[in-house]
């Protein structure tokens, strides 16, 4: 086999065991680990009370957290063809760059304007008293991490042609082979 396979040619050669496990790991990372943070950490404030006291800053987590689960769904599926194609395959450099580009638009899809408000009922702990509070707001600034994670992306990317071209030798030899 040339060096100057086709993207066509390089498609048609993966292994879907390994696409399939991917795919499957970043569903239980992506919806099955954070449904169950959320059951434990539900869970655990209602046995300490503080559920109704909580509730709107769970409220604000389980939101956050359906976003990230919804917006997601792109990624289980991008993952499968990242890892059915083998390194040095042409097809999975452009699945890569489609995976680290979504990762970004999935960032902001999560965090929308960058800051997560948290709010917490605090009636029922100081009343009676001279000074009472009934809730407090506090609004955390996510956009310094965004830039930071955007980038690792934009570090990873260019290490995308890198990995291919170290690869690509390789990955024509397991064809001709």
């Amino acid at each position: 086999m040339t060096e100057n396979t086709t993207f066509g040619q390089d498609a048609g050669h993966g292994s879907f065991l390994r696409g399939a496990t991917s795919s499957f790991m970043s569903f239980v990372s992506i919806v099955v680990v954070p449904l169950i943070v959320l059951y434990i950490m539900g869970n655990m404030l209602d046995t300490m009370g503080m559920g109704d006291e909580m509730a709107p800053t769970i409220e604000t987590l389980k939101e956050t957290v359906e976003r990230y689960m919804i917006y997601g769904i792109p990624v289980i599926i991008i993952s499968f063809f990242t890892a059915f194609y083998a390194k040095g395959n042409k097809a999975r450099a452009a699945a890569s760059f489609v995976a680290l580009a979504y990762s970004l638009i999935w960032m902001l899809l999560i965090f929308r304007t960058g800051v997560v408000p948290v709010s917490m009922d605090t009636s029922g702990f100081g009343s009676g008293g001279d000074l009472s509070v009934d809730s407090v707001t506090v609004s955390i600034d996510m956009i310094g991490i965004f830039y930071i994670l955007a980038v690792l992306i934009a570090l990873k990317m260019m290490l995308v042609p890198v990995t291919y071209k170290s690869n690509r030798e390789k990955y024509l030899e397991s064809l001709d082979g």
